[in-house]
């Protein structure tokens, strides 16, 4: 994998931390040494201490295209029996170029077919999946992640 951008972004902290890619396994190793269950009870305990409600794990690449591959997986506020019984939850959302094709003004004329940013979302993931998405999207496993990530589809261009 070339070009490859891993970001974490601390409720705690200011700034975004840049993770230097060396391969596929420390960046699983990197996203499974953040303790999240413990940065969900932090943010209950020390709320007004929050910076960022937002926090999250993305990993981005450039293809051999210049299209631009991107997972991110942002913790869910996940407290009491919740987080006891089912661990951190995570929303995932897979972003990817899909091509698009239509017919133009009123669906008449040539076909035309374009690249598009096209996004996948799912609420609720426990950790167990999102590791399962990570290491899939790192695999460039699309099949898996365009038939798992299912709850929600949106088209961005």
């Amino acid at each position: 994998m070339n070009n490859v951008t891993i970001k974490f972004q601390n409720p705690f902290e200011a700034h975004l931390s840049i993770i230097n890619f060396i391969n596929k396994e420390q960046t699983i190793k990197a996203f499974e040494a953040i303790n999240w269950e413990q940065l969900n009870i932090d943010i209950y305990e020390k709320h007004d201490d929050v910076i960022h409600d937002y926090y999250f794990f993305e990993v981005s690449y450039i293809d051999h295209v210049t299209f631009e591959h991107t997972i991110n997986l942002s913790g869910l506020y996940t407290h009491g029996e919740n987080l006891e019984q089912n661990g951190p939850q995570f929303y995932l959302r897979y972003t990817r170029p899909k091509e698009k094709t239509s017919r133009g003004f009123l669906g008449l004329g040539a076909l035309k077919t374009k690249t598009i940013s096209a996004t996948l979302e799912m609420d609720d993931c426990i950790k167990p999946f999102a590791l399962e998405c990570l290491r899939a999207f790192l695999n460039h496993n699309t099949t898996f992640l365009e038939n798992e990530i299912v709850n929600h589809i949106s088209f961005n261009s």
